[in-house]
């Protein structure tokens, strides 16, 4: 019996021995099913996403042609505003504001801005709800010109730029210096640093004669604005203005620009740069150590804005500029190894930094402008060798990898302060602090060697340009010529 009882023990042994072995079994077999069922979940997801892009791109090229086709039918069928598109009798007519394609996902804006009676600029935009729940956008720009009717040579000669207008703020008793400009339409809007108890910061000059552009409207601020931003009826100013660093201000009326809204900014700290792009305004301001630089305001109605950022990063150092495309931010900042910052902003709420360039050297970047995989940027002068001006191509195809490489670049001999981007033309104009060479024209066609081709002496050092597709606008701190004018030669 005792060898009996000793068998039957060990067999029990062995049967809860394997019991344990079955549900251990069961447990890795049920973990690594979860793993494979999140990564296809996820794989999914990337996949589905990438198809929208696809279909979205795909709206932006037909509807870019579909303008053509407009333009080409009938001239008189091009005029300012926004739009979507419509088919009737298979030939393509602008319509009502926006247009959705057939499965009610995407919505499809054709924004057209007059640049002169011969020449418009045209900016579609399709949005789209993503498989996440967040809004992805993608926007491309275009210009359509009168081609029977061409009121400029068809290469215009910018080896040889002239000035063919100059004019003043008026503002004699402050004489206070720019900090930034904007064109649209026939109108450009002029910002400046604080002025005194009585004179205005904020100026609109009327710009349908480039050869006799006339001041029409100002406003008192009430401190620097260091940035303007104009879509539609509204200005976005970026100011120092505690409380009111976002200020929103009406130009229905250029003869009278009136606040409509002022929105603040955690810690007070004065906004540097302001950018806005389909109901959102991105704001960056001076280095904040107990709050973030960087804010996204709802302006879905601009006199009655979301008070609140609806997001918000911290970025531990000065933003200086913004620019912002497609589902991305990017910020140049003071910081000497971190000179630009590229934000996720695909989630409004939750904004994220997903890479950082260090740019050669210790020159903050002053401006930046992006076009496709194309980001271009001036930076002060640092007396190094590295480029102040730089062309680098941004490579997100995979968002949890992106590559930043530095294409090529041109070396000024001092401060660059502000550039506009001819993309049609491959030309760089850049403005800045070298006298006499305050106004450059730099050929791109190749962005690895970048080529000097014309140089302008401006009055005074030259902050902020602007390119409308025919003449480049150009902030100046010379008293009574703070905007001047600059265009081909014959």
């Amino acid at each position: 019996m005792p060898m009996a009882r000793l068998i039957i023990s060990k067999i029990k042994n062995r049967q809860g021995f394997s019991l344990v072995e079955v549900l251990l079994a069961i447990a890795v077999f049920a973990l690594i099913a979860t793993s494979i069922i999140y990564l296809l979940i996820d794989a999914g997801t990337a996949n589905h996403q990438n198809k929208d892009r696809i279909v979205a791109s795909a709206l932006v090229d037909q509807g870019l042609e579909a303008t053509r086709v407009i333009r080409d039918a009938n001239w008189a069928n091009i005029s300012a505003g926004t739009f979507g598109l419509i088919q009737n009798d298979n030939r393509w007519q602008l319509f009502g504001d926006s247009d959705i394609d057939p499965t009610n996902r995407f919505t499809r804006r054709i924004s057209i801005s007059k640049i002169t009676d011969d020449r418009f600029q045209v900016t579609l935009t399709v949005t789209w709800q993503s498989i996440l729940g967040f809004e992805s956008n993608i926007s491309a720009t275009t210009y359509l010109t009168h081609w029977s009717k061409v009121t400029l040579p068809e290469q215009p000669n910018w080896e040889e730029p002239k000035i063919f207008g100059t004019v003043g703020t008026n503002n004699l008793a402050g004489n206070k210096n720019p900090n930034d400009i904007f064109v649209l339409g026939n109108y450009v809007y002029l910002v400046t640093d604080e002025a005194n108890a009585v004179d205005p910061e904020f100026f609109i000059f009327n710009i349908s004669d480039v050869t006799k552009p006339t001041l029409v409207g100002k406003s008192k601020i009430g401190s620097k604005i260091g940035a303007v931003y104009v879509v539609g009826d509204y200005a976005y100013l970026a100011t120092s203005v505690d409380n009111a660093e976002l200020t929103i201000v009406k130009v229905s009326d250029p003869t009278q620009p009136t606040v409509v809204a002022r929105l603040n900014t955690p810690g007070n700290k004065n906004a540097e740069d302001v950018f806005v792009l389909d109901h959102y305004a991105y704001i960056v301001t001076e280095n904040n150590p107990s709050n973030s630089e960087f804010y996204i305001f709802d302006v879905t109605d601009p006199e009655n804005p979301v008070v609140a950022p609806t997001g918000k990063v911290e970025l531990d150092t000065q933003g200086n500029t913004i620019y912002v495309s497609g589902n991305y931010a990017y910020v140049g900042t003071d910081s000497d190894d971190r000179e630009l910052i590229m934000i996720d902003i695909s989630q409004k709420l939750a904004p994220k930094i997903v890479k950082i360039y260090d740019h050669p050297g210790l020159g903050n970047i002053s401006e930046i402008y992006v076009n496709g995989n194309s980001l271009y940027f001036v930076v002060s002068h640092d007396a190094s060798p590295s480029p102040n001006f730089a062309i680098l191509n941004i490579d997100a195809a995979d968002p949890t990898d992106i590559k930043i490489t530095l294409v090529g670049g041109f070396t000024s001999g001092k401060s660059l302060r502000s550039l506009a981007i001819d993309v049609a033309g491959n030309r760089a104009f850049i403005v800045g602090e070298e006298d006499p060479k305050e106004f450059r024209v730099l050929d791109i066609s190749n962005p690895g060697q970048p080529v000097e081709k014309a140089v302008l002496d401006l009055p005074g050092i030259a902050v902020s340009s602007v390119y409308n597709g025919a003449y480049v606008f150009v902030a100046d701190i010379a008293n009574n010529q703070e905007l001047i004018i600059i265009g081909p030669g014959q």
